[in-house]
């Protein structure tokens, strides 16, 4: 079973992610409940932020994407 995610906005870190397609942002209790309320309720919503966030974590976030972030920044760097 995929896991969906509920943050607040200070993810906003993580720039691949984006809010209502990849996790559900909440900054405050009210928003946080409805949050999870949505994910209860909905779960083909919560399926769907789940395997889209899935995505971006696979793609961004693996050992296997860690070269292609530094061969960027090392072409950034040099030009």
């Amino acid at each position: 079973m995929a896991s969906t995610v509920v943050t607040g906005s200070s993810a906003s870190a993580l720039t691949h992610l984006l809010p209502g397609h990849h996790a559900l942002v909440a900054d405050t209790d009210g928003e946080l409940v409805d949050a999870v309320l949505l994910i209860l309720r909905e779960p083909v919503v919560a399926a769907t932020l789940a395997a889209n966030a899935r995505t971006v974590i696979e793609r961004q976030y693996t050992w296997s994407a860690i070269p292609r972030c530094y061969e960027s920044l090392w072409a950034r760097a040099a030009a």
